[in-house]
């Protein structure tokens, strides 16, 4: 019995066939390496707009909070008694009406303040330091000066008793998801009638 069988045979590749196998296992490599750095590219771009989406939720859902509180103070104050807005929403207690509890100049908003800042809006008229409500101030954001009593003549008198038109600017500033952030609108309010 022969040990050599004819139909069995184990060739070795020799010669340009061993060095061709060598570079068919090295651009294998390259290829693994190649596609292993498109994959993390892949994978941090996704990431990247992922956090990106998630902050514009958040940033959107802060603006949407700060649009309806502006709205809620604005229709506040339209639900009032119009000769008593001025005094029901400025920044001095002393022209409030007696008996009233009056909501003042600012206001906080859930959700957009902190605890150490929980103030977040402001309401602002054409006031001077002692707190007259002035047709001559230079407020050209309120479309100021302004005739606020409708006698045709803008002067320097104080009308927070006898305004019929009321520039009114409601302010929120806070410290967002993405940072600093502020918000405001621009109304003006009149009397019925008027």
């Amino acid at each position: 019995m022969s040990l050599n069988h004819p139909s069995t045979r184990v060739v070795c590749p020799r010669g340009p066939e061993v060095g061709r196998l060598r570079r068919d296992a090295g651009l294998t490599l390259l290829e693994v390496m190649i596609a292993f750095v498109i994959l993390a590219l892949s994978t941090v771009t996704a990431l990247g707009l992922m956090v990106g989406s998630m902050c514009l939720d958040a940033t959107n859902r802060e603006t949407s909070q700060a649009m309806a509180a502006a709205r809620g103070v604005v229709e506040g104050m339209q639900g009032q008694e119009f000769p008593q807005i001025f005094a029901l929403y400025n920044a001095t207690t002393i022209d409030d009406p007696v008996g009233v509890v009056a909501p003042g100049n600012v206001f906080s908003v859930g959700g957009l303040g902190s605890q150490q800042n929980p103030i977040v809006g402001t309401i602002r008229f054409p006031v001077t330091p002692s707190f007259e409500l002035r047709e001559d101030a230079y407020m050209p954001e309120l479309g100021l000066p302004m005739d606020l009593n409708g006698d045709g003549v803008i002067d320097e008198l104080n009308h927070s008793h006898d305004y019929t038109v009321l520039p009114v600017m409601v302010e929120l500033q806070w410290v967002g998801k993405t940072g600093d952030r502020e918000f405001s609108v621009h109304a003006l309010l009149m009397e019925q009638g008027s």
